[in-house]
């Protein structure tokens, strides 16, 4: 378990640098917010030992809450936000969800939009689950894929030619890095893609079993959702550390972002066992926030990032929300790739 997460980690932290630089197992989602509803459509990994991430995006919201028209070159309006800019210069406060499937929809949007069949701009919110090769994707906002796409199954189309996660370096694209197949589907207004076909076969049947079903995911899109995120991240990671600030285990965590009146919040949820865990966490989860220093910069304290942190239990979790000032961005996610010892138990 423990090298899964380090190649998650390194090839994450490799992906934001790309970025920074350039309740129903329908189809149809559930009636939560944001994080929940993109968590009922998106289907559990086939391999469920293995450590997972599930990255979500609300584009709409973000552009609403920062008074940007989504038109004309997308590098026009996305760029501005998704650098991950401080506010005070026209920025989120934060680096919003990185997903690989839209990696290249700003510096080359010609090309990728002719394989996709659309644009940054046409898309509303997407969702991406990770886990060891696996991908799925899900995208609310454009109608259909590139209608050239040819099918392969009944409803499935592919977007490039071989087997399932077969490499083709002589076919790579803007869209497919390493040349693999990608596999797509729509139904009920959401499009699904994913580098297996049988992935994609069983969620348009609307049987699959989807990450809104798992309730340590249902726990941690609670309290984002609560909190109104218009980004975040849920890891389902081994993080036990001989460094960690707490002695309780937790499996999940998720870490999101709000964006209103000008301001921007960070939210991190610990998903712990039950109750009585999350209570016996919470006080020394407080203290590594408010007073801890970080590995990777002993002179520096997880506080000094943010202008306020406040640490509250919710039911199984412990919820820990950050207000970013107006020139600072938000690190949590960074605190977690580099392994501080506010994300780790002992």
């Amino acid at each position: 378990m423990r090298g899964t997460r380090e190649k998650l980690v390194v090839g994450c932290v490799a992906a934001l640098v790309v970025l920074a630089a350039c309740g129903s197992a329908t189809n149809g989602g559930g009636d939560g917010g944001l994080v929940q509803s993109m968590l009922d459509r998106t289907p559990i990994p086939e391999d469920t030992s293995a450590s997972s991430e599930f990255w979500v995006l609300d584009l709409a919201a973000i552009a609403e809450a920062s008074d940007v028209d989504r038109v004309g070159d997308p590098a026009s309006w996305a760029v501005p936000l998704l650098i991950g800019a401080p506010i005070q210069d026209g920025g989120t406060g934060f680096a919003p969800a990185f997903i690989a499937l839209t990696q290249d929809a700003i510096g080359f949007h010609d090309e990728w939009s002719d394989e996709t069949g659309f644009s940054l701009n046409d898309i509303d919110q997407i969702a991406e689950m990770r886990s060891d090769i696996e991908r799925f994707d899900t995208v609310v906002g454009p109608s259909d894929w590139a209608q050239d796409a040819p099918e392969i199954a009944s409803g499935v189309r592919t977007i490039g030619t071989g087997d399932d996660y077969e490499h083709d370096l002589g076919s790579r694209s803007t869209l497919r890095m390493l040349g693999r197949p990608l596999r797509v589907a729509a139904s009920d207004g959401v499009l699904a893609a994913s580098l297996s076909s049988s992935a994609i076969e069983v969620w348009l049947s609307g049987n699959a079993s989807v990450l809104g079903d798992d309730q340590r995911y249902a726990a941690a899109a609670a309290e984002l959702d609560r909190a109104g995120v218009v980004s975040a991240v849920i890891f389902d990671y081994d993080f036990r550390g001989a460094d960690g600030v707490v002695d309780v285990s937790f499996g999940v965590i998720g870490i999101g972002q709000a964006l209103r009146a000008g301001a921007a919040t960070e939210i991190v949820v610990y998903v712990f066992a039950d109750d009585n865990d999350a209570s016996a966490a919470a006080d020394d989860l407080a203290a590594g926030w408010t007073s801890g220093s970080l590995i990777s910069n002993p002179e520096l304290q997880y506080s000094d990032r943010y202008s306020s942190v406040d640490v509250t239990t919710s039911g199984r979790t412990v919820v820990v929300t950050l207000e970013v000032p107006a020139d600072g961005i938000a690190g949590a996610v960074s605190f977690l790739f580099q392994r501080e010892p506010v994300f780790s138990y002992r």
